[in-house]
C-alpha cells in the first residue's frame, strides 16, 4: 500500500466501533480533527470550549471503550511558551464528554476531578448494560 499523510497531530485515537473513524489532535491543542476512513470527510470540534476550560489548551483525549464518551484533560495555562502543555499545573482536570449522534459536537461536558492537583493520562470504560449503585433488585 501506499502511506497518505492525514494531518499534523498528537493524541491520534481510532473509535472503538467498526466506523473507520479516526482522530488527531491539532498542533494548538484545543480542536480534534476527524476522518472517516471510508470517505476522507474530515471535520473539527473545539474541545477547549468545555465549560472550565475556556479557551485554554487541552490533552490526553482519548477514546472510551464506548463511541460516544471521551475523556481529556484541561484547562493548561502555565507556562510562558505558546504550548502551555509543558506547564502542567495544579489546575488541570479529568473531564468526560458525550459526542453528538453524527460526533459533529460534544453535547455534553462532566468535569470528574477537582482538586489542587494535576491530573493526567485519564482512561474511560464503560458498561453501558448496567448502572453502578444501583441494586440489582431496585425497581
Amino acid at each position: 500500500g501506499t502511506f497518505t499523510p492525514l494531518g499534523a497531530g498528537c493524541w491520534a485515537a481510532l473509535a472503538p466501533d467498526d466506523s473507520r473513524r479516526m482522530w488527531f489532535l491539532d498542533n494548538d491543542h484545543r480542536n480534534l480533527t476527524f476522518i472517516e476512513g471510508a470517505t476522507g470527510r474530515s471535520w473539527q470540534i473545539d474541545l477547549s470550549r468545555a465549560p472550565g476550560v475556556d479557551g485554554y489548551e487541552i490533552y490526553h483525549p482519548r477514546w472510551s471503550n464506548q463511541l460516544p464518551f471521551l475523556t481529556m484533560t484541561g484547562p493548561y495555562t502555565e507556562g510562558r511558551f505558546w504550548n502551555r502543555v509543558r506547564g502542567g499545573g495544579a489546575g488541570v482536570e479529568l473531564y468526560v464528554g458525550r459526542f453528538s449522534a453524527n460526533l459533529s459536537d460534544v453535547d455534553e461536558w462532566v468535569r470528574v476531578t477537582d482538586n489542587a492537583r494535576a491530573d493526567f493520562y485519564p482512561d474511560l470504560w464503560l458498561d453501558l448494560g448496567t448502572q453502578p449503585g444501583v441494586a440489582t433488585d431496585a425497581p
